[in-house]
């Protein structure tokens, strides 16, 4: 079975930089006239586990480590932007824009642009660049992409947002403010352990969070009805 450790933030910060170099490059690059058929900005934002420094990989694996950036979209309210346009024009921006850089590879995958650093086939690190905006509700929309028979379609899809992640953590700092964030910790690298679906950190960073929160509610319940109030979610880290 594989078993995942934690990165040093010695060995993932210069990585770190030079994506986010890799990034600025990609955003100046838009910006140079005839680079694309309308003028396409973007921010970008590291999101889950990479922006709380949770950075893991496999020990003795050939995968290395890997962060995730969303590259959001700037437009006038109510603008809708052509998926297919839109990842065709930032996947030719990134492949520019990785020339010169410890980045050999980058590929179209299916909800992000993903760029690698390969060595010997072995991947040393990588990013996954997702796609999203927001439309006139303000909602988050992904840019997902996937093959039916030779058609490749092009699509948004709604997804949450984190605010609801932040706010639990947030109650979890309230409620064990010495341990909550070893307690996440804890369960992040416990489900990247037990990934047999092969979800993305970002959605195994949420995960953690709610299964501690949810740990959490339980114990408070235990507590109101228990003086002894068993503590179930330290000593299931503890085991």
């Amino acid at each position: 079975m594989q078993e995942y450790e934690f990165v040093s933030k010695s060995e993932y910060r210069p990585v770190r930089n030079e994506i986010e170099s890799i990034i600025h490059k990609a955003q100046r690059l838009l910006k140079h006239p005839g680079f694309a058929n309308e003028k396409m900005t973007f921010q970008y934002t590291l999101i889950g586990s990479g922006s709380r420094h949770l950075i893991t990989r496999i020990k003795g694996g050939n995968k290395g480590f890997d962060f995730d950036y969303n590259l959001i979209l700037q437009s006038k309210p109510g603008y809708y932007w052509n998926p297919k346009h839109a990842k065709e024009v930032l996947f030719k921006a990134f492949q520019e824009a990785i020339k010169g850089t410890n980045f050999q590879k980058i590929e179209n995958s299916t909800s992000a642009i993903t760029i690698k650093s390969v060595n010997k086939s072995k991947i040393t690190f990588s990013c996954d660049l997702g796609i999203v905006y927001y439309n006139a509700d303000r909602e988050l929309n992904y840019l997902h992409t996937k093959k039916t028979g030779t058609q490749i379609i092009y699509e948004w899809q709604k997804r949450p947002s984190a605010i609801d992640a932040d706010d639990k953590l947030e109650a979890l700092k309230e409620y064990w403010p010495n341990d909550y964030w070893k307690y996440v910790k804890a369960e992040y690298l416990n489900l990247k352990n037990k990934n047999s679906a092969q979800k993305r950190s970002f959605h195994l960073y949420i995960e953690s969070i709610n299964n501690v929160y949810n740990w959490m509610q339980q114990e408070k319940r235990t507590c109101a009805m228990d003086e002894d109030c068993p503590i179930r979610y330290i000593n299931y880290i503890n085991q």
